[in-house]
């Protein structure tokens, strides 16, 4: 490689400054050509070259990163020093400490970081009143640098708590009890996050507890004298029904209060008093059709053993397994229970299950009922009929003698096929009768005998009807040509029942692959690669998209597998998942996979597959056009698409997967990344 060539690659891109040979990086041409293009570049050139300012500021001008780079001597150069934090004011971290002293130079820096990313700031700048305010403007948990006199300061700690909720754990813990300065800043956004950080002292103070409990006030942490009080009880039931369970008893039974709470908001019944769970005036007063479920499993058993009430709240659809035992052979009860839930029959006694009347309600509602009825019952044509007309399969609860019955089974085979499955053996073996169970459902052939399953003749008469049995045939029917060839020609997907030999039948995969795609993972490996194979699959659309998501999943595992390696020993070492991949901004958080997108683990894959176009492989002119705005005028964000669920869901399954493996990969080599993957890995 010559020099011009050199030029020409590290003017595309200064990155590539690190891999050319050694004299080039002594080259003052050929660096400031790179470090104009990518300022970070500078770390790669020669110790002498570094050390020359116009080199290093031209590197500080095009990328304010650069400076983390730059030669001691420049970090301790105002020049220098003034054009990064310019650029960004995070870069202060990597100046000479006489700059942390600095009232204007840190000033400066504020303007584009926060206080909080810089180590080793004078004290006196912590007691500046000019600096703090500047620093709480911009980001409000930057109060927890101020001085503890500035911390003290009521505008200085409002104007933080303002910019953000946090920023209430910094403040003097003599503001955290000041009730006034407390009113003056809570609000129902904020509250939840401050009130953890409140002195006890303010759940004694009832003006402050009736003027926040509509900020979502914990209840909980209430002094016990105020949960007795009616009014506060009022407001808070008002605001959050289930803050009834941190009140009083006195509340919690108190009728007056309770009547509108559960009216509105009928779990709410779970925490009253247990004397009004068994208040059988209270409770059928309060009870209707909406709000029952939600009452039903804290209303006390004791009332199931009160006709009376039982028969009030039959209409409700309750459980029967609650009814006390003395109960369950009442004809009353059993009607109206069974009336609105044929379930119930399952629990009442033999007398109840043996009544006609009865099981022929609950039949009605649903066949399968008839398993709980007496041997009598099922052995009754008529009823075990009636049964069927709602539910073919319920056959399987008639007596040995009507599953033998002819008429009945064939009424049951018209209702649904799969009955075929527990009637007697002599049908299974019966074409009349399995040609009626197939008519109605072709999964039935599952439950014919042996010998119709190796019946070729009466197989090929089915496949010949279109039906989809090949996985139910004989073993050695899923041999035979004839059956097979026949079975894939209609489905392609039967391939997969057919007997290994045939996914080796190059014949008869295209003939699968021709009629469903997805089958081709099914044949045999060598012909899964076949050119006439491919061919077929080229022209599928469905398979293009499949084969080239597969290629992106590849290739993102493929780079984040060596990048990792790569770094393994920079992340032990500096006890960070920094990586610089020469990839958009070339800066990005391994482990940061919640929150802003920005330098995070979604941002380094958004970027890789744009510039790698690997979203070229599966997204539209149209929707490549979309991605290209975001990688180029917000590159901070990640692409997605507009109005495309499939399509989201497809990069959702792309960036999870990725994150997976990439959690996964940290994880074997023994970094402590499990909380920062949780959601990715379960």
């Amino acid at each position: 490689m010559d020099k011009s060539e050199a030029l020409k690659q590290v003017s595309e891109n200064g990155m590539d400054l690190l891999n050319l040979p050694e004299k080039f990086k002594k080259d003052k041409e050929i660096v400031l050509a790179a470090v104009s293009n990518e300022g970070a570049a500078i770390q790669y050139a020669d110790p002498k070259i570094k050390s020359d300012k116009e080199i290093t500021l031209a590197a500080v001008k095009t990328s304010a990163y650069a400076f983390e780079y730059v030669d001691d001597k420049f970090k301790a150069d105002k020049e220098v020093v003034e054009i990064a934090i310019a650029g960004d004011g995070y870069t202060l971290e990597y100046a000479n400490e006489k700059f942390k002293k600095d009232k204007t130079i840190v000033m400066k820096a504020l303007e584009t970081s926060n206080l909080s990313n810089f180590t080793n700031i004078d004290k006196k700048l912590l007691d500046d009143k000019d600096i703090i305010n500047l620093a709480v403007e911009k980001n409000g948990q930057d109060l927890e640098c101020a001085s503890t006199k500035l911390r003290k300061d009521k505008d200085i700690a409002k104007k933080a708590i303002d910019n953000s909720e946090y920023a209430f754990e910094y403040i003097d813990s003599s503001l955290k009890k000041d009730v006034e300065f407390l009113l003056s800043v809570v609000n129902e956004g904020n509250f939840s996050t401050i009130q953890s950080h409140f002195d006890k002292s303010l759940y004694k103070n009832k003006d402050f507890v009736n003027k926040t409990i509509s900020f979502g006030l914990d209840i909980s942490l209430l002094d016990k004298t105020l949960l007795k009080d009616e009014e506060i009880a009022k407001l808070a039931l008002a605001q959050d029904s289930s803050s009834l369970q941190y009140f009083d008893k006195y509340i919690r039974k108190n009728k007056t209060i309770i009547l509108p709470i559960i009216k509105n908001d009928s779990y709410a019944f779970q925490h009253v008093d247990a004397s009004l769970k068994k208040d059988k005036s209270f409770i059928l007063e309060i009870l209707n059709e909406e709000n029952f479920y939600s009452l039903n499993d804290e209303i006390d058993l004791s009332l199931y053993n009160d006709k009376e009430f039982v028969l009030a709240v039959a209409k409700y659809d309750i459980s029967a397994d609650k009814i006390d035992k003395s109960l369950l052979g009442d004809l009353d009860i059993a009607k109206a229970v069974i009336k609105k839930n044929a379930y119930a029959l399952e629990y009442f006694n033999e007398t109840i299950k043996d009544n006609k009347d009865i099981v022929k309600m609950a039949v009605e509602q649903t066949g399968s009922m008839l398993q709980y009825a007496s041997d009598t019952i099922q052995n009754d044509k008529t009823l075990v009929k009636l049964a069927i007309a709602n539910d073919g399969t319920s056959i399987n609860y008639a007596s040995k003698d009507l599953k033998n019955d002819q008429e009945l089974v064939k009424y049951a085979l018209n209702q649904d096929g799969l009955a075929l499955e527990y009637v007697n053996d002599r049908f299974k073996d019966d074409k009349s009768m399995i040609e009626l169970a197939l008519k109605n459902t072709e999964r039935s052939f599952e439950y014919t005998s042996d010998k119709i399953k190796n019946d070729k003749e009466f197989v090929l008469k089915c496949i010949k009807n279109k039906l989809k049995i090949l996985e139910f045939v004989s073993s050695d029917l899923k041999k035979d040509k004839d059956v097979v060839y026949n079975s894939v020609k209609n489905y392609g997907t039967e391939l997969q029942y057919a007997d290994n030999k045939f996914k080796k039948d190059k014949e008869l995969v295209l003939i699968a692959v021709k009629k469903d795609w997805h089958i081709y993972s099914e044949a045999d490996k060598k012909l899964q690669t076949d050119k006439d194979v491919l061919k077929i699959l080229e022209k599928n659309d469905e398979y293009i998209k499949h084969k080239n998501l597969k290629k992106v999943f590849s290739e993102l595992k493929s780079f984040f597998d060596e990048l990792i390696n790569n770094h393994k020993d920079f992340f032990e070492e500096e006890q960070s998942f920094k990586v610089r991949p020469g990839i958009a901004y070339d800066k990005f958080y391994l482990n940061h996979v919640d929150g802003s997108y920005d330098m995070s683990l979604h941002g380094l894959i958004h970027h890789y597959m744009w510039e790698k176009n690997l979203y070229h492989l599966f997204l539209n002119k149209k929707d490549l056009k979309i991605c290209q705005n975001v990688v180029e005028n917000s590159p901070e964000s990640i692409y997605g698409p507009e109005d495309d669920e499939p399509l989201q869901n497809t990069l959702d399954e792309i960036y999870a997967d990725t994150i997976s493996f990439v959690g996964k990969k940290l994880i074997d080599l023994g970094f402590d990344v499990s909380s920062d993957f949780e959601s990715y890995l379960g």
